[in-house]
């Protein structure tokens, strides 16, 4: 007797309908037990179990019922959700940061654009409340390091959305939005950052709570 776990090799059932359902349990995060019972047993994370037979008449039946079974496995699905969760929630938080320095840069701008009129510029800052922003402009490294937040949080959610591949379109559904929302926000901060003149009220049009 061996126990196969999804990284590994596994023995090829005679059946190709145990095949499939074999590998329909690997990719969901099953391991196989082999030999045992009547060829072997899948079994999750969480201790579900599903026999495979080797021969006998219905296989071909008993084994798309074991696929749904996997199917509806909770265990593994659980720990899918989690680690998708997990990326999501490390690229809106990448995504806050950028947004937070893309408003910086946009306050930057706003505040060179009032000094080009030099005679007023005085006035117009003290009227916007902006005279101790300029104490605190936004350095060309804080900037880029924007971009390369968003980068990250691009690259978080490329491993969310791989994670989630092999999830039922149910289950996934809920944290798929999530991803999907979350790129367009970084898009849209990507036109912010490559165009500066971009309003506060823009920027804020990207987070969530804010104008619409």
């Amino acid at each position: 007797m061996s126990i196969y776990r999804p990284h590994d090799t596994w023995p090829d059932h005679s059946k190709s309908w145990w095949r499939d359902t074999l590998a329909y349990g690997r990719e969901q995060g099953w391991s196989l037990d082999h030999p045992s019972g009547h060829w072997g047993r899948l079994f999750c994370p969480g201790g579900c179990i599903i026999t495979i037979f080797g021969t006998g008449r219905g296989g071909e039946s008993v084994a798309k019922s074991a696929r749904r079974k996997i199917q509806r496995c909770l265990h593994v699905h659980g720990s899918v959700l989690a680690r998708a969760v997990d990326h999501l929630d490390r690229a809106e938080q990448l995504t806050d940061a950028a947004s937070e320095l893309a408003l910086r840069q946009a306050h930057h701008a706003y505040i060179d654009e009032i000094l080009q009129s030099a005679d007023e510029a005085l006035d117009a800052i003290k009227e916007a409340g902006l005279l101790r922003q300029i104490e605190d402009l936004p350095s060309e490294p804080e900037i880029a390091s924007a971009a390369a937040s968003l980068d990250d949080a691009g690259a978080q959610l490329d491993l969310a959305t791989a994670t989630l591949s092999p999830m039922s379109a149910g289950v996934a559904k809920p944290l798929r939005r999530r991803i999907t929302a979350l790129r367009k926000r970084i898009e849209k901060l990507r036109t912010t950052l490559d165009q500066p003149a971009l309003t506060v009220v823009d920027i804020g049009r990207g987070r969530p709570g804010g104008p619409s």
